[in-house]
């Protein structure tokens, strides 16, 4: 019995502290330090108002920084845009190992040769982290790289800081660094303050020590005891907020190469671009948006190549490469299967490319009467090079057309597990509250892809459009029952 209550207690425990992270796979990190293919159209930063804020921030200190997209900057939250200023994130890139950073502030970037920047969610991160995210791959040409973006806490194992921004005769300005967990809002006697839309709270300028309590979207406090607004311009908490364990999310290359008629266009930097490599060294690109791809043979090798805009650890984080396609001619050999990167995925000819592994095993299956080929290329698990291009190589006829059918990645299984959610997760988009109802379709959320919003005060409870609610007191209700049934037994008996 003692050792059972023991293990009740570790479940519980951990159940607490446990949590799932909401995995955003469309996030596009950039090298900020890089020196050319970069600019910096326009910056915020959260915390330029503090005295030597690049070594009193640990963000900075311990150089784990990053600046979310201008659009990203602030959590709306009901009727309320709140900063992610000093909220912690977890990247994830095709090294597939996980780093955290700081919201240090916003930016607007210009990327040389992206025309659709406004299609993505960009994360600037420092030359450091970008080596991180990549494995180490940092062509001047490519400052770029997809990434798996998740909300996170880490600890810093210091107590959240306290600074006095500004004063004046009435009023009083500060702003909080080194929490584990976003704040909402502050509460100084029983009386609410929201954040500011430069990451600070605007408080009257009390006479005598007050207690700060800095308050999370869990309605979790910490306090600042004994904060003196007249003298001090520094205080530290007696605490700091609950460490969850959050999940790890792996880095998602899109699966989906290629389906013929329901083709979708991720943008440049996150869609799989298609290709046809000829044996005289000429290069056919066929669009985005191309809902039927025909590869035409032009000399008696025909290569159908397949390019991923990030370089990744193909044979670790797939297991098989299929595709089908009708062919115009019966005269038909299967010559090879490779894959390889090339260095700059804007110029994607053969002085750019390289193999990184040959006569891959395949097997494929010729369906004569239909004229269909159908092919699964074994990717091995054992090679950590990583590629960004599937070649196959086939012989035909001149003329002949290939017209592609489909193309996908079969995942390998560590990966299933892992639900892919897109930057709509990021927000809140007006919603109070994380709502815990699974049949739910009034917000435009998949339920293992809601994003943590909080929690409603006592006496409310989150409905179905994520909004904070009167709850209704059952346990009233029943006592009112029970009340009536004695009245109406006690009449009887009078009656009787």
């Amino acid at each position: 019995m003692y050792l059972l209550a023991i293990s009740l207690i570790i479940i519980i425990v951990n159940g607490k502290n446990n949590f799932f992270s909401v995995c955003m796979s469309d996030f596009v990190a950039v090298n900020i330090d890089a020196p050319t293919n970069i600019e910096t159209i326009r910056r915020t930063l959260c915390y330029d108002k503090i005295p030597d804020y690049k070594t009193n921030v640990h963000g900075y200190n311990i150089k784990s920084y990053c600046f979310v997209d201008e659009n990203d900057l602030y959590v709306k939250k009901g009727n309320r845009n709140i900063s992610r200023c000093g909220e912690w994130l977890q990247l994830v890139g095709p090294s597939q190992k996980p780093i955290v950073c700081m919201v240090a502030g916003s930016e607007r970037l210009n990327i040389s040769g992206v025309a659709d920047e406004s299609e993505y969610s960009f994360i600037g991160v420092p030359r450091n982290i970008f080596l991180t995210l990549t494995g180490g791959f940092d062509e001047t040409s490519n400052v770029v790289t997809q990434i798996t973006l998740s909300e996170t806490n880490f600890d810093l194992r210091i107590n959240p800081t306290l600074y006095l921004i500004n004063r004046n005769e009435t009023t009083a300005t500060i702003q909080f660094t080194d929490f584990n967990r976003n704040p909402e809002k502050i509460s100084i006697n029983n009386i609410f303050y929201d954040m500011t839309p430069q990451n600070t709270f605007e408080i009257p300028l009390f006479e005598n020590d007050i207690i700060v309590h800095l308050i999370t979207f869990d309605n979790e406090k910490i306090d600042f005891p004994k904060v003196n607004l007249k003298k001090g311009n520094k205080y530290t908490s007696i605490g700091r907020f609950v460490n969850y364990d959050m999940t790890e999310c792996n880095y998602m290359a899109d699966k989906n190469v290629f389906f013929r008629d329901s083709r979708e266009n991720h943008g440049t930097l996150l869609t799989w671009q298609i290709l046809q490599w000829n044996q005289d060294k000429t290069v056919v690109k066929f669009d985005n948006c191309d809902q039927e791809i025909k590869f035409i043979g032009k000399t008696s090798n025909l290569s159908m190549v397949f390019m991923y805009p990030t370089a990744i650890m193909l044979n670790q984080d797939f297991s098989y490469f299929e595709v089908e396609f009708e062919t115009s001619s019966l005269d038909y050999k299967f010559v090879a299967a490779n894959t390889g990167r090339c260095k700059d995925v804007l110029k994607y000819t053969f002085d750019y490319c390289s193999p990184t592994q040959v006569n891959l095993p395949i097997k494929y299956y010729f369906n004569k009467a239909e004229k269909i080929i159908k092919m699964r290329m074994s990717l091995f698990g054992i090679n950590k090079r990583f590629s960004n291009i599937i070649e196959l190589i086939h012989m035909v006829p001149q003329g002949t057309i290939l017209n592609l059918i489909s193309a996908q990645l079969v995942r390998e299984t560590r990966m299933l597990n892992q639900t892919e959610c897109s930057s709509v997760s990021f927000n809140c988009l007006g919603t109070e509250c994380t709502i815990t109802n699974q049949l739910s379709h009034k917000v435009p959320f998949n339920f293992s892809c809601l994003p943590s919003c909080g929690v409603c005060r006592v006496g409310f409870t989150c409905n179905d459009y994520g909004k904070c609610v009167e709850e209704v007191n059952l346990n009233q209700r029943s006592e009112a029952n029970v009340i009536s049934c004695l009245i109406i037994l006690l009449l009887l008996q009078l009656l009787l």
